[in-house]
């Protein structure tokens, strides 16, 4: 996943727009599995395996010892963990970023408070719609094929500026794989169309 400014039809302010620097090191503290948007005052956690809140942010300020126990009490528990941790559906509460596609927006959440924040407005789950929105507008099943969004129409122009192709020794084992009669078989969330484009530029 690209970070992506959202749709046209809503505010798109410079926080929203500006590229992830990849040699960041802010960039990179957001971009792990795990972290959790707490959507009701804009805080992004990372949890331990028992709820405990091992480190947090707000937007992308990173919080103290003091404020995280402020937050969280003296245990640092987070409250929601149950909710996460037996149920893994969605919430209106928070968000949890488990695969690498949309890892990105744990990032764009952290510009979007920021932004609130700077503009002297109240950080509550409201945003959340906007980032639903732009998500929905750049990644829905329909934008390849239709070029809508931002993300797919430049993986089209430019695959080889987002995708890595795979050495030949990872392509000999796989054909290796399949002459030994094992069942090679790939798993994946994305539409066909986008799949086949990838494995068309990293595989031939």
């Amino acid at each position: 996943m690209a970070i992506c400014s959202p749709v046209k039809n809503r505010t798109s302010p410079a926080p929203y727009n500006r590229p992830a620097d990849p040699h960041s090191l802010a960039t990179w503290e957001f971009s792990f599995k795990g972290l959790v948007v707490d959507l009701g005052d804009g805080n992004l956690v990372k949890l331990a395996e028992d709820g405990t809140v091992l480190r947090a942010t707000h937007g992308t300020n990173d919080l103290s010892t003091e404020d995280i126990i402020k937050h969280y009490g003296p245990k640092r528990e987070w409250g929601h963990f149950n909710s996460l941790n037996t149920t893994f559906t969605r919430s209106a509460k928070y968000y949890f970023y488990d695969n690498y596609f949309d890892l990105p927006g744990a990032l764009l959440c952290g510009r979007v408070v920021d932004m609130l924040h700077k503009r002297g407005n109240e950080v509550n789950s409201d945003f959340w719609k906007d980032m639903v929105a732009a998500i929905d507008h750049n990644y829905k099943t329909s934008a390849f094929k239709e070029d809508a969004g931002t993300y797919f129409p430049s993986m089209k122009r430019d695959p080889g500026r987002y995708l890595q192709p795979c050495s030949d020794s990872v392509k000999t084992w796989l054909r290796s794989m399949k002459s030994a009669g094992k069942v090679l078989l790939l798993i994946t969330s994305s539409h066909s169309d986008y799949c086949r484009l990838i494995c068309e530029h990293i595989l031939g």
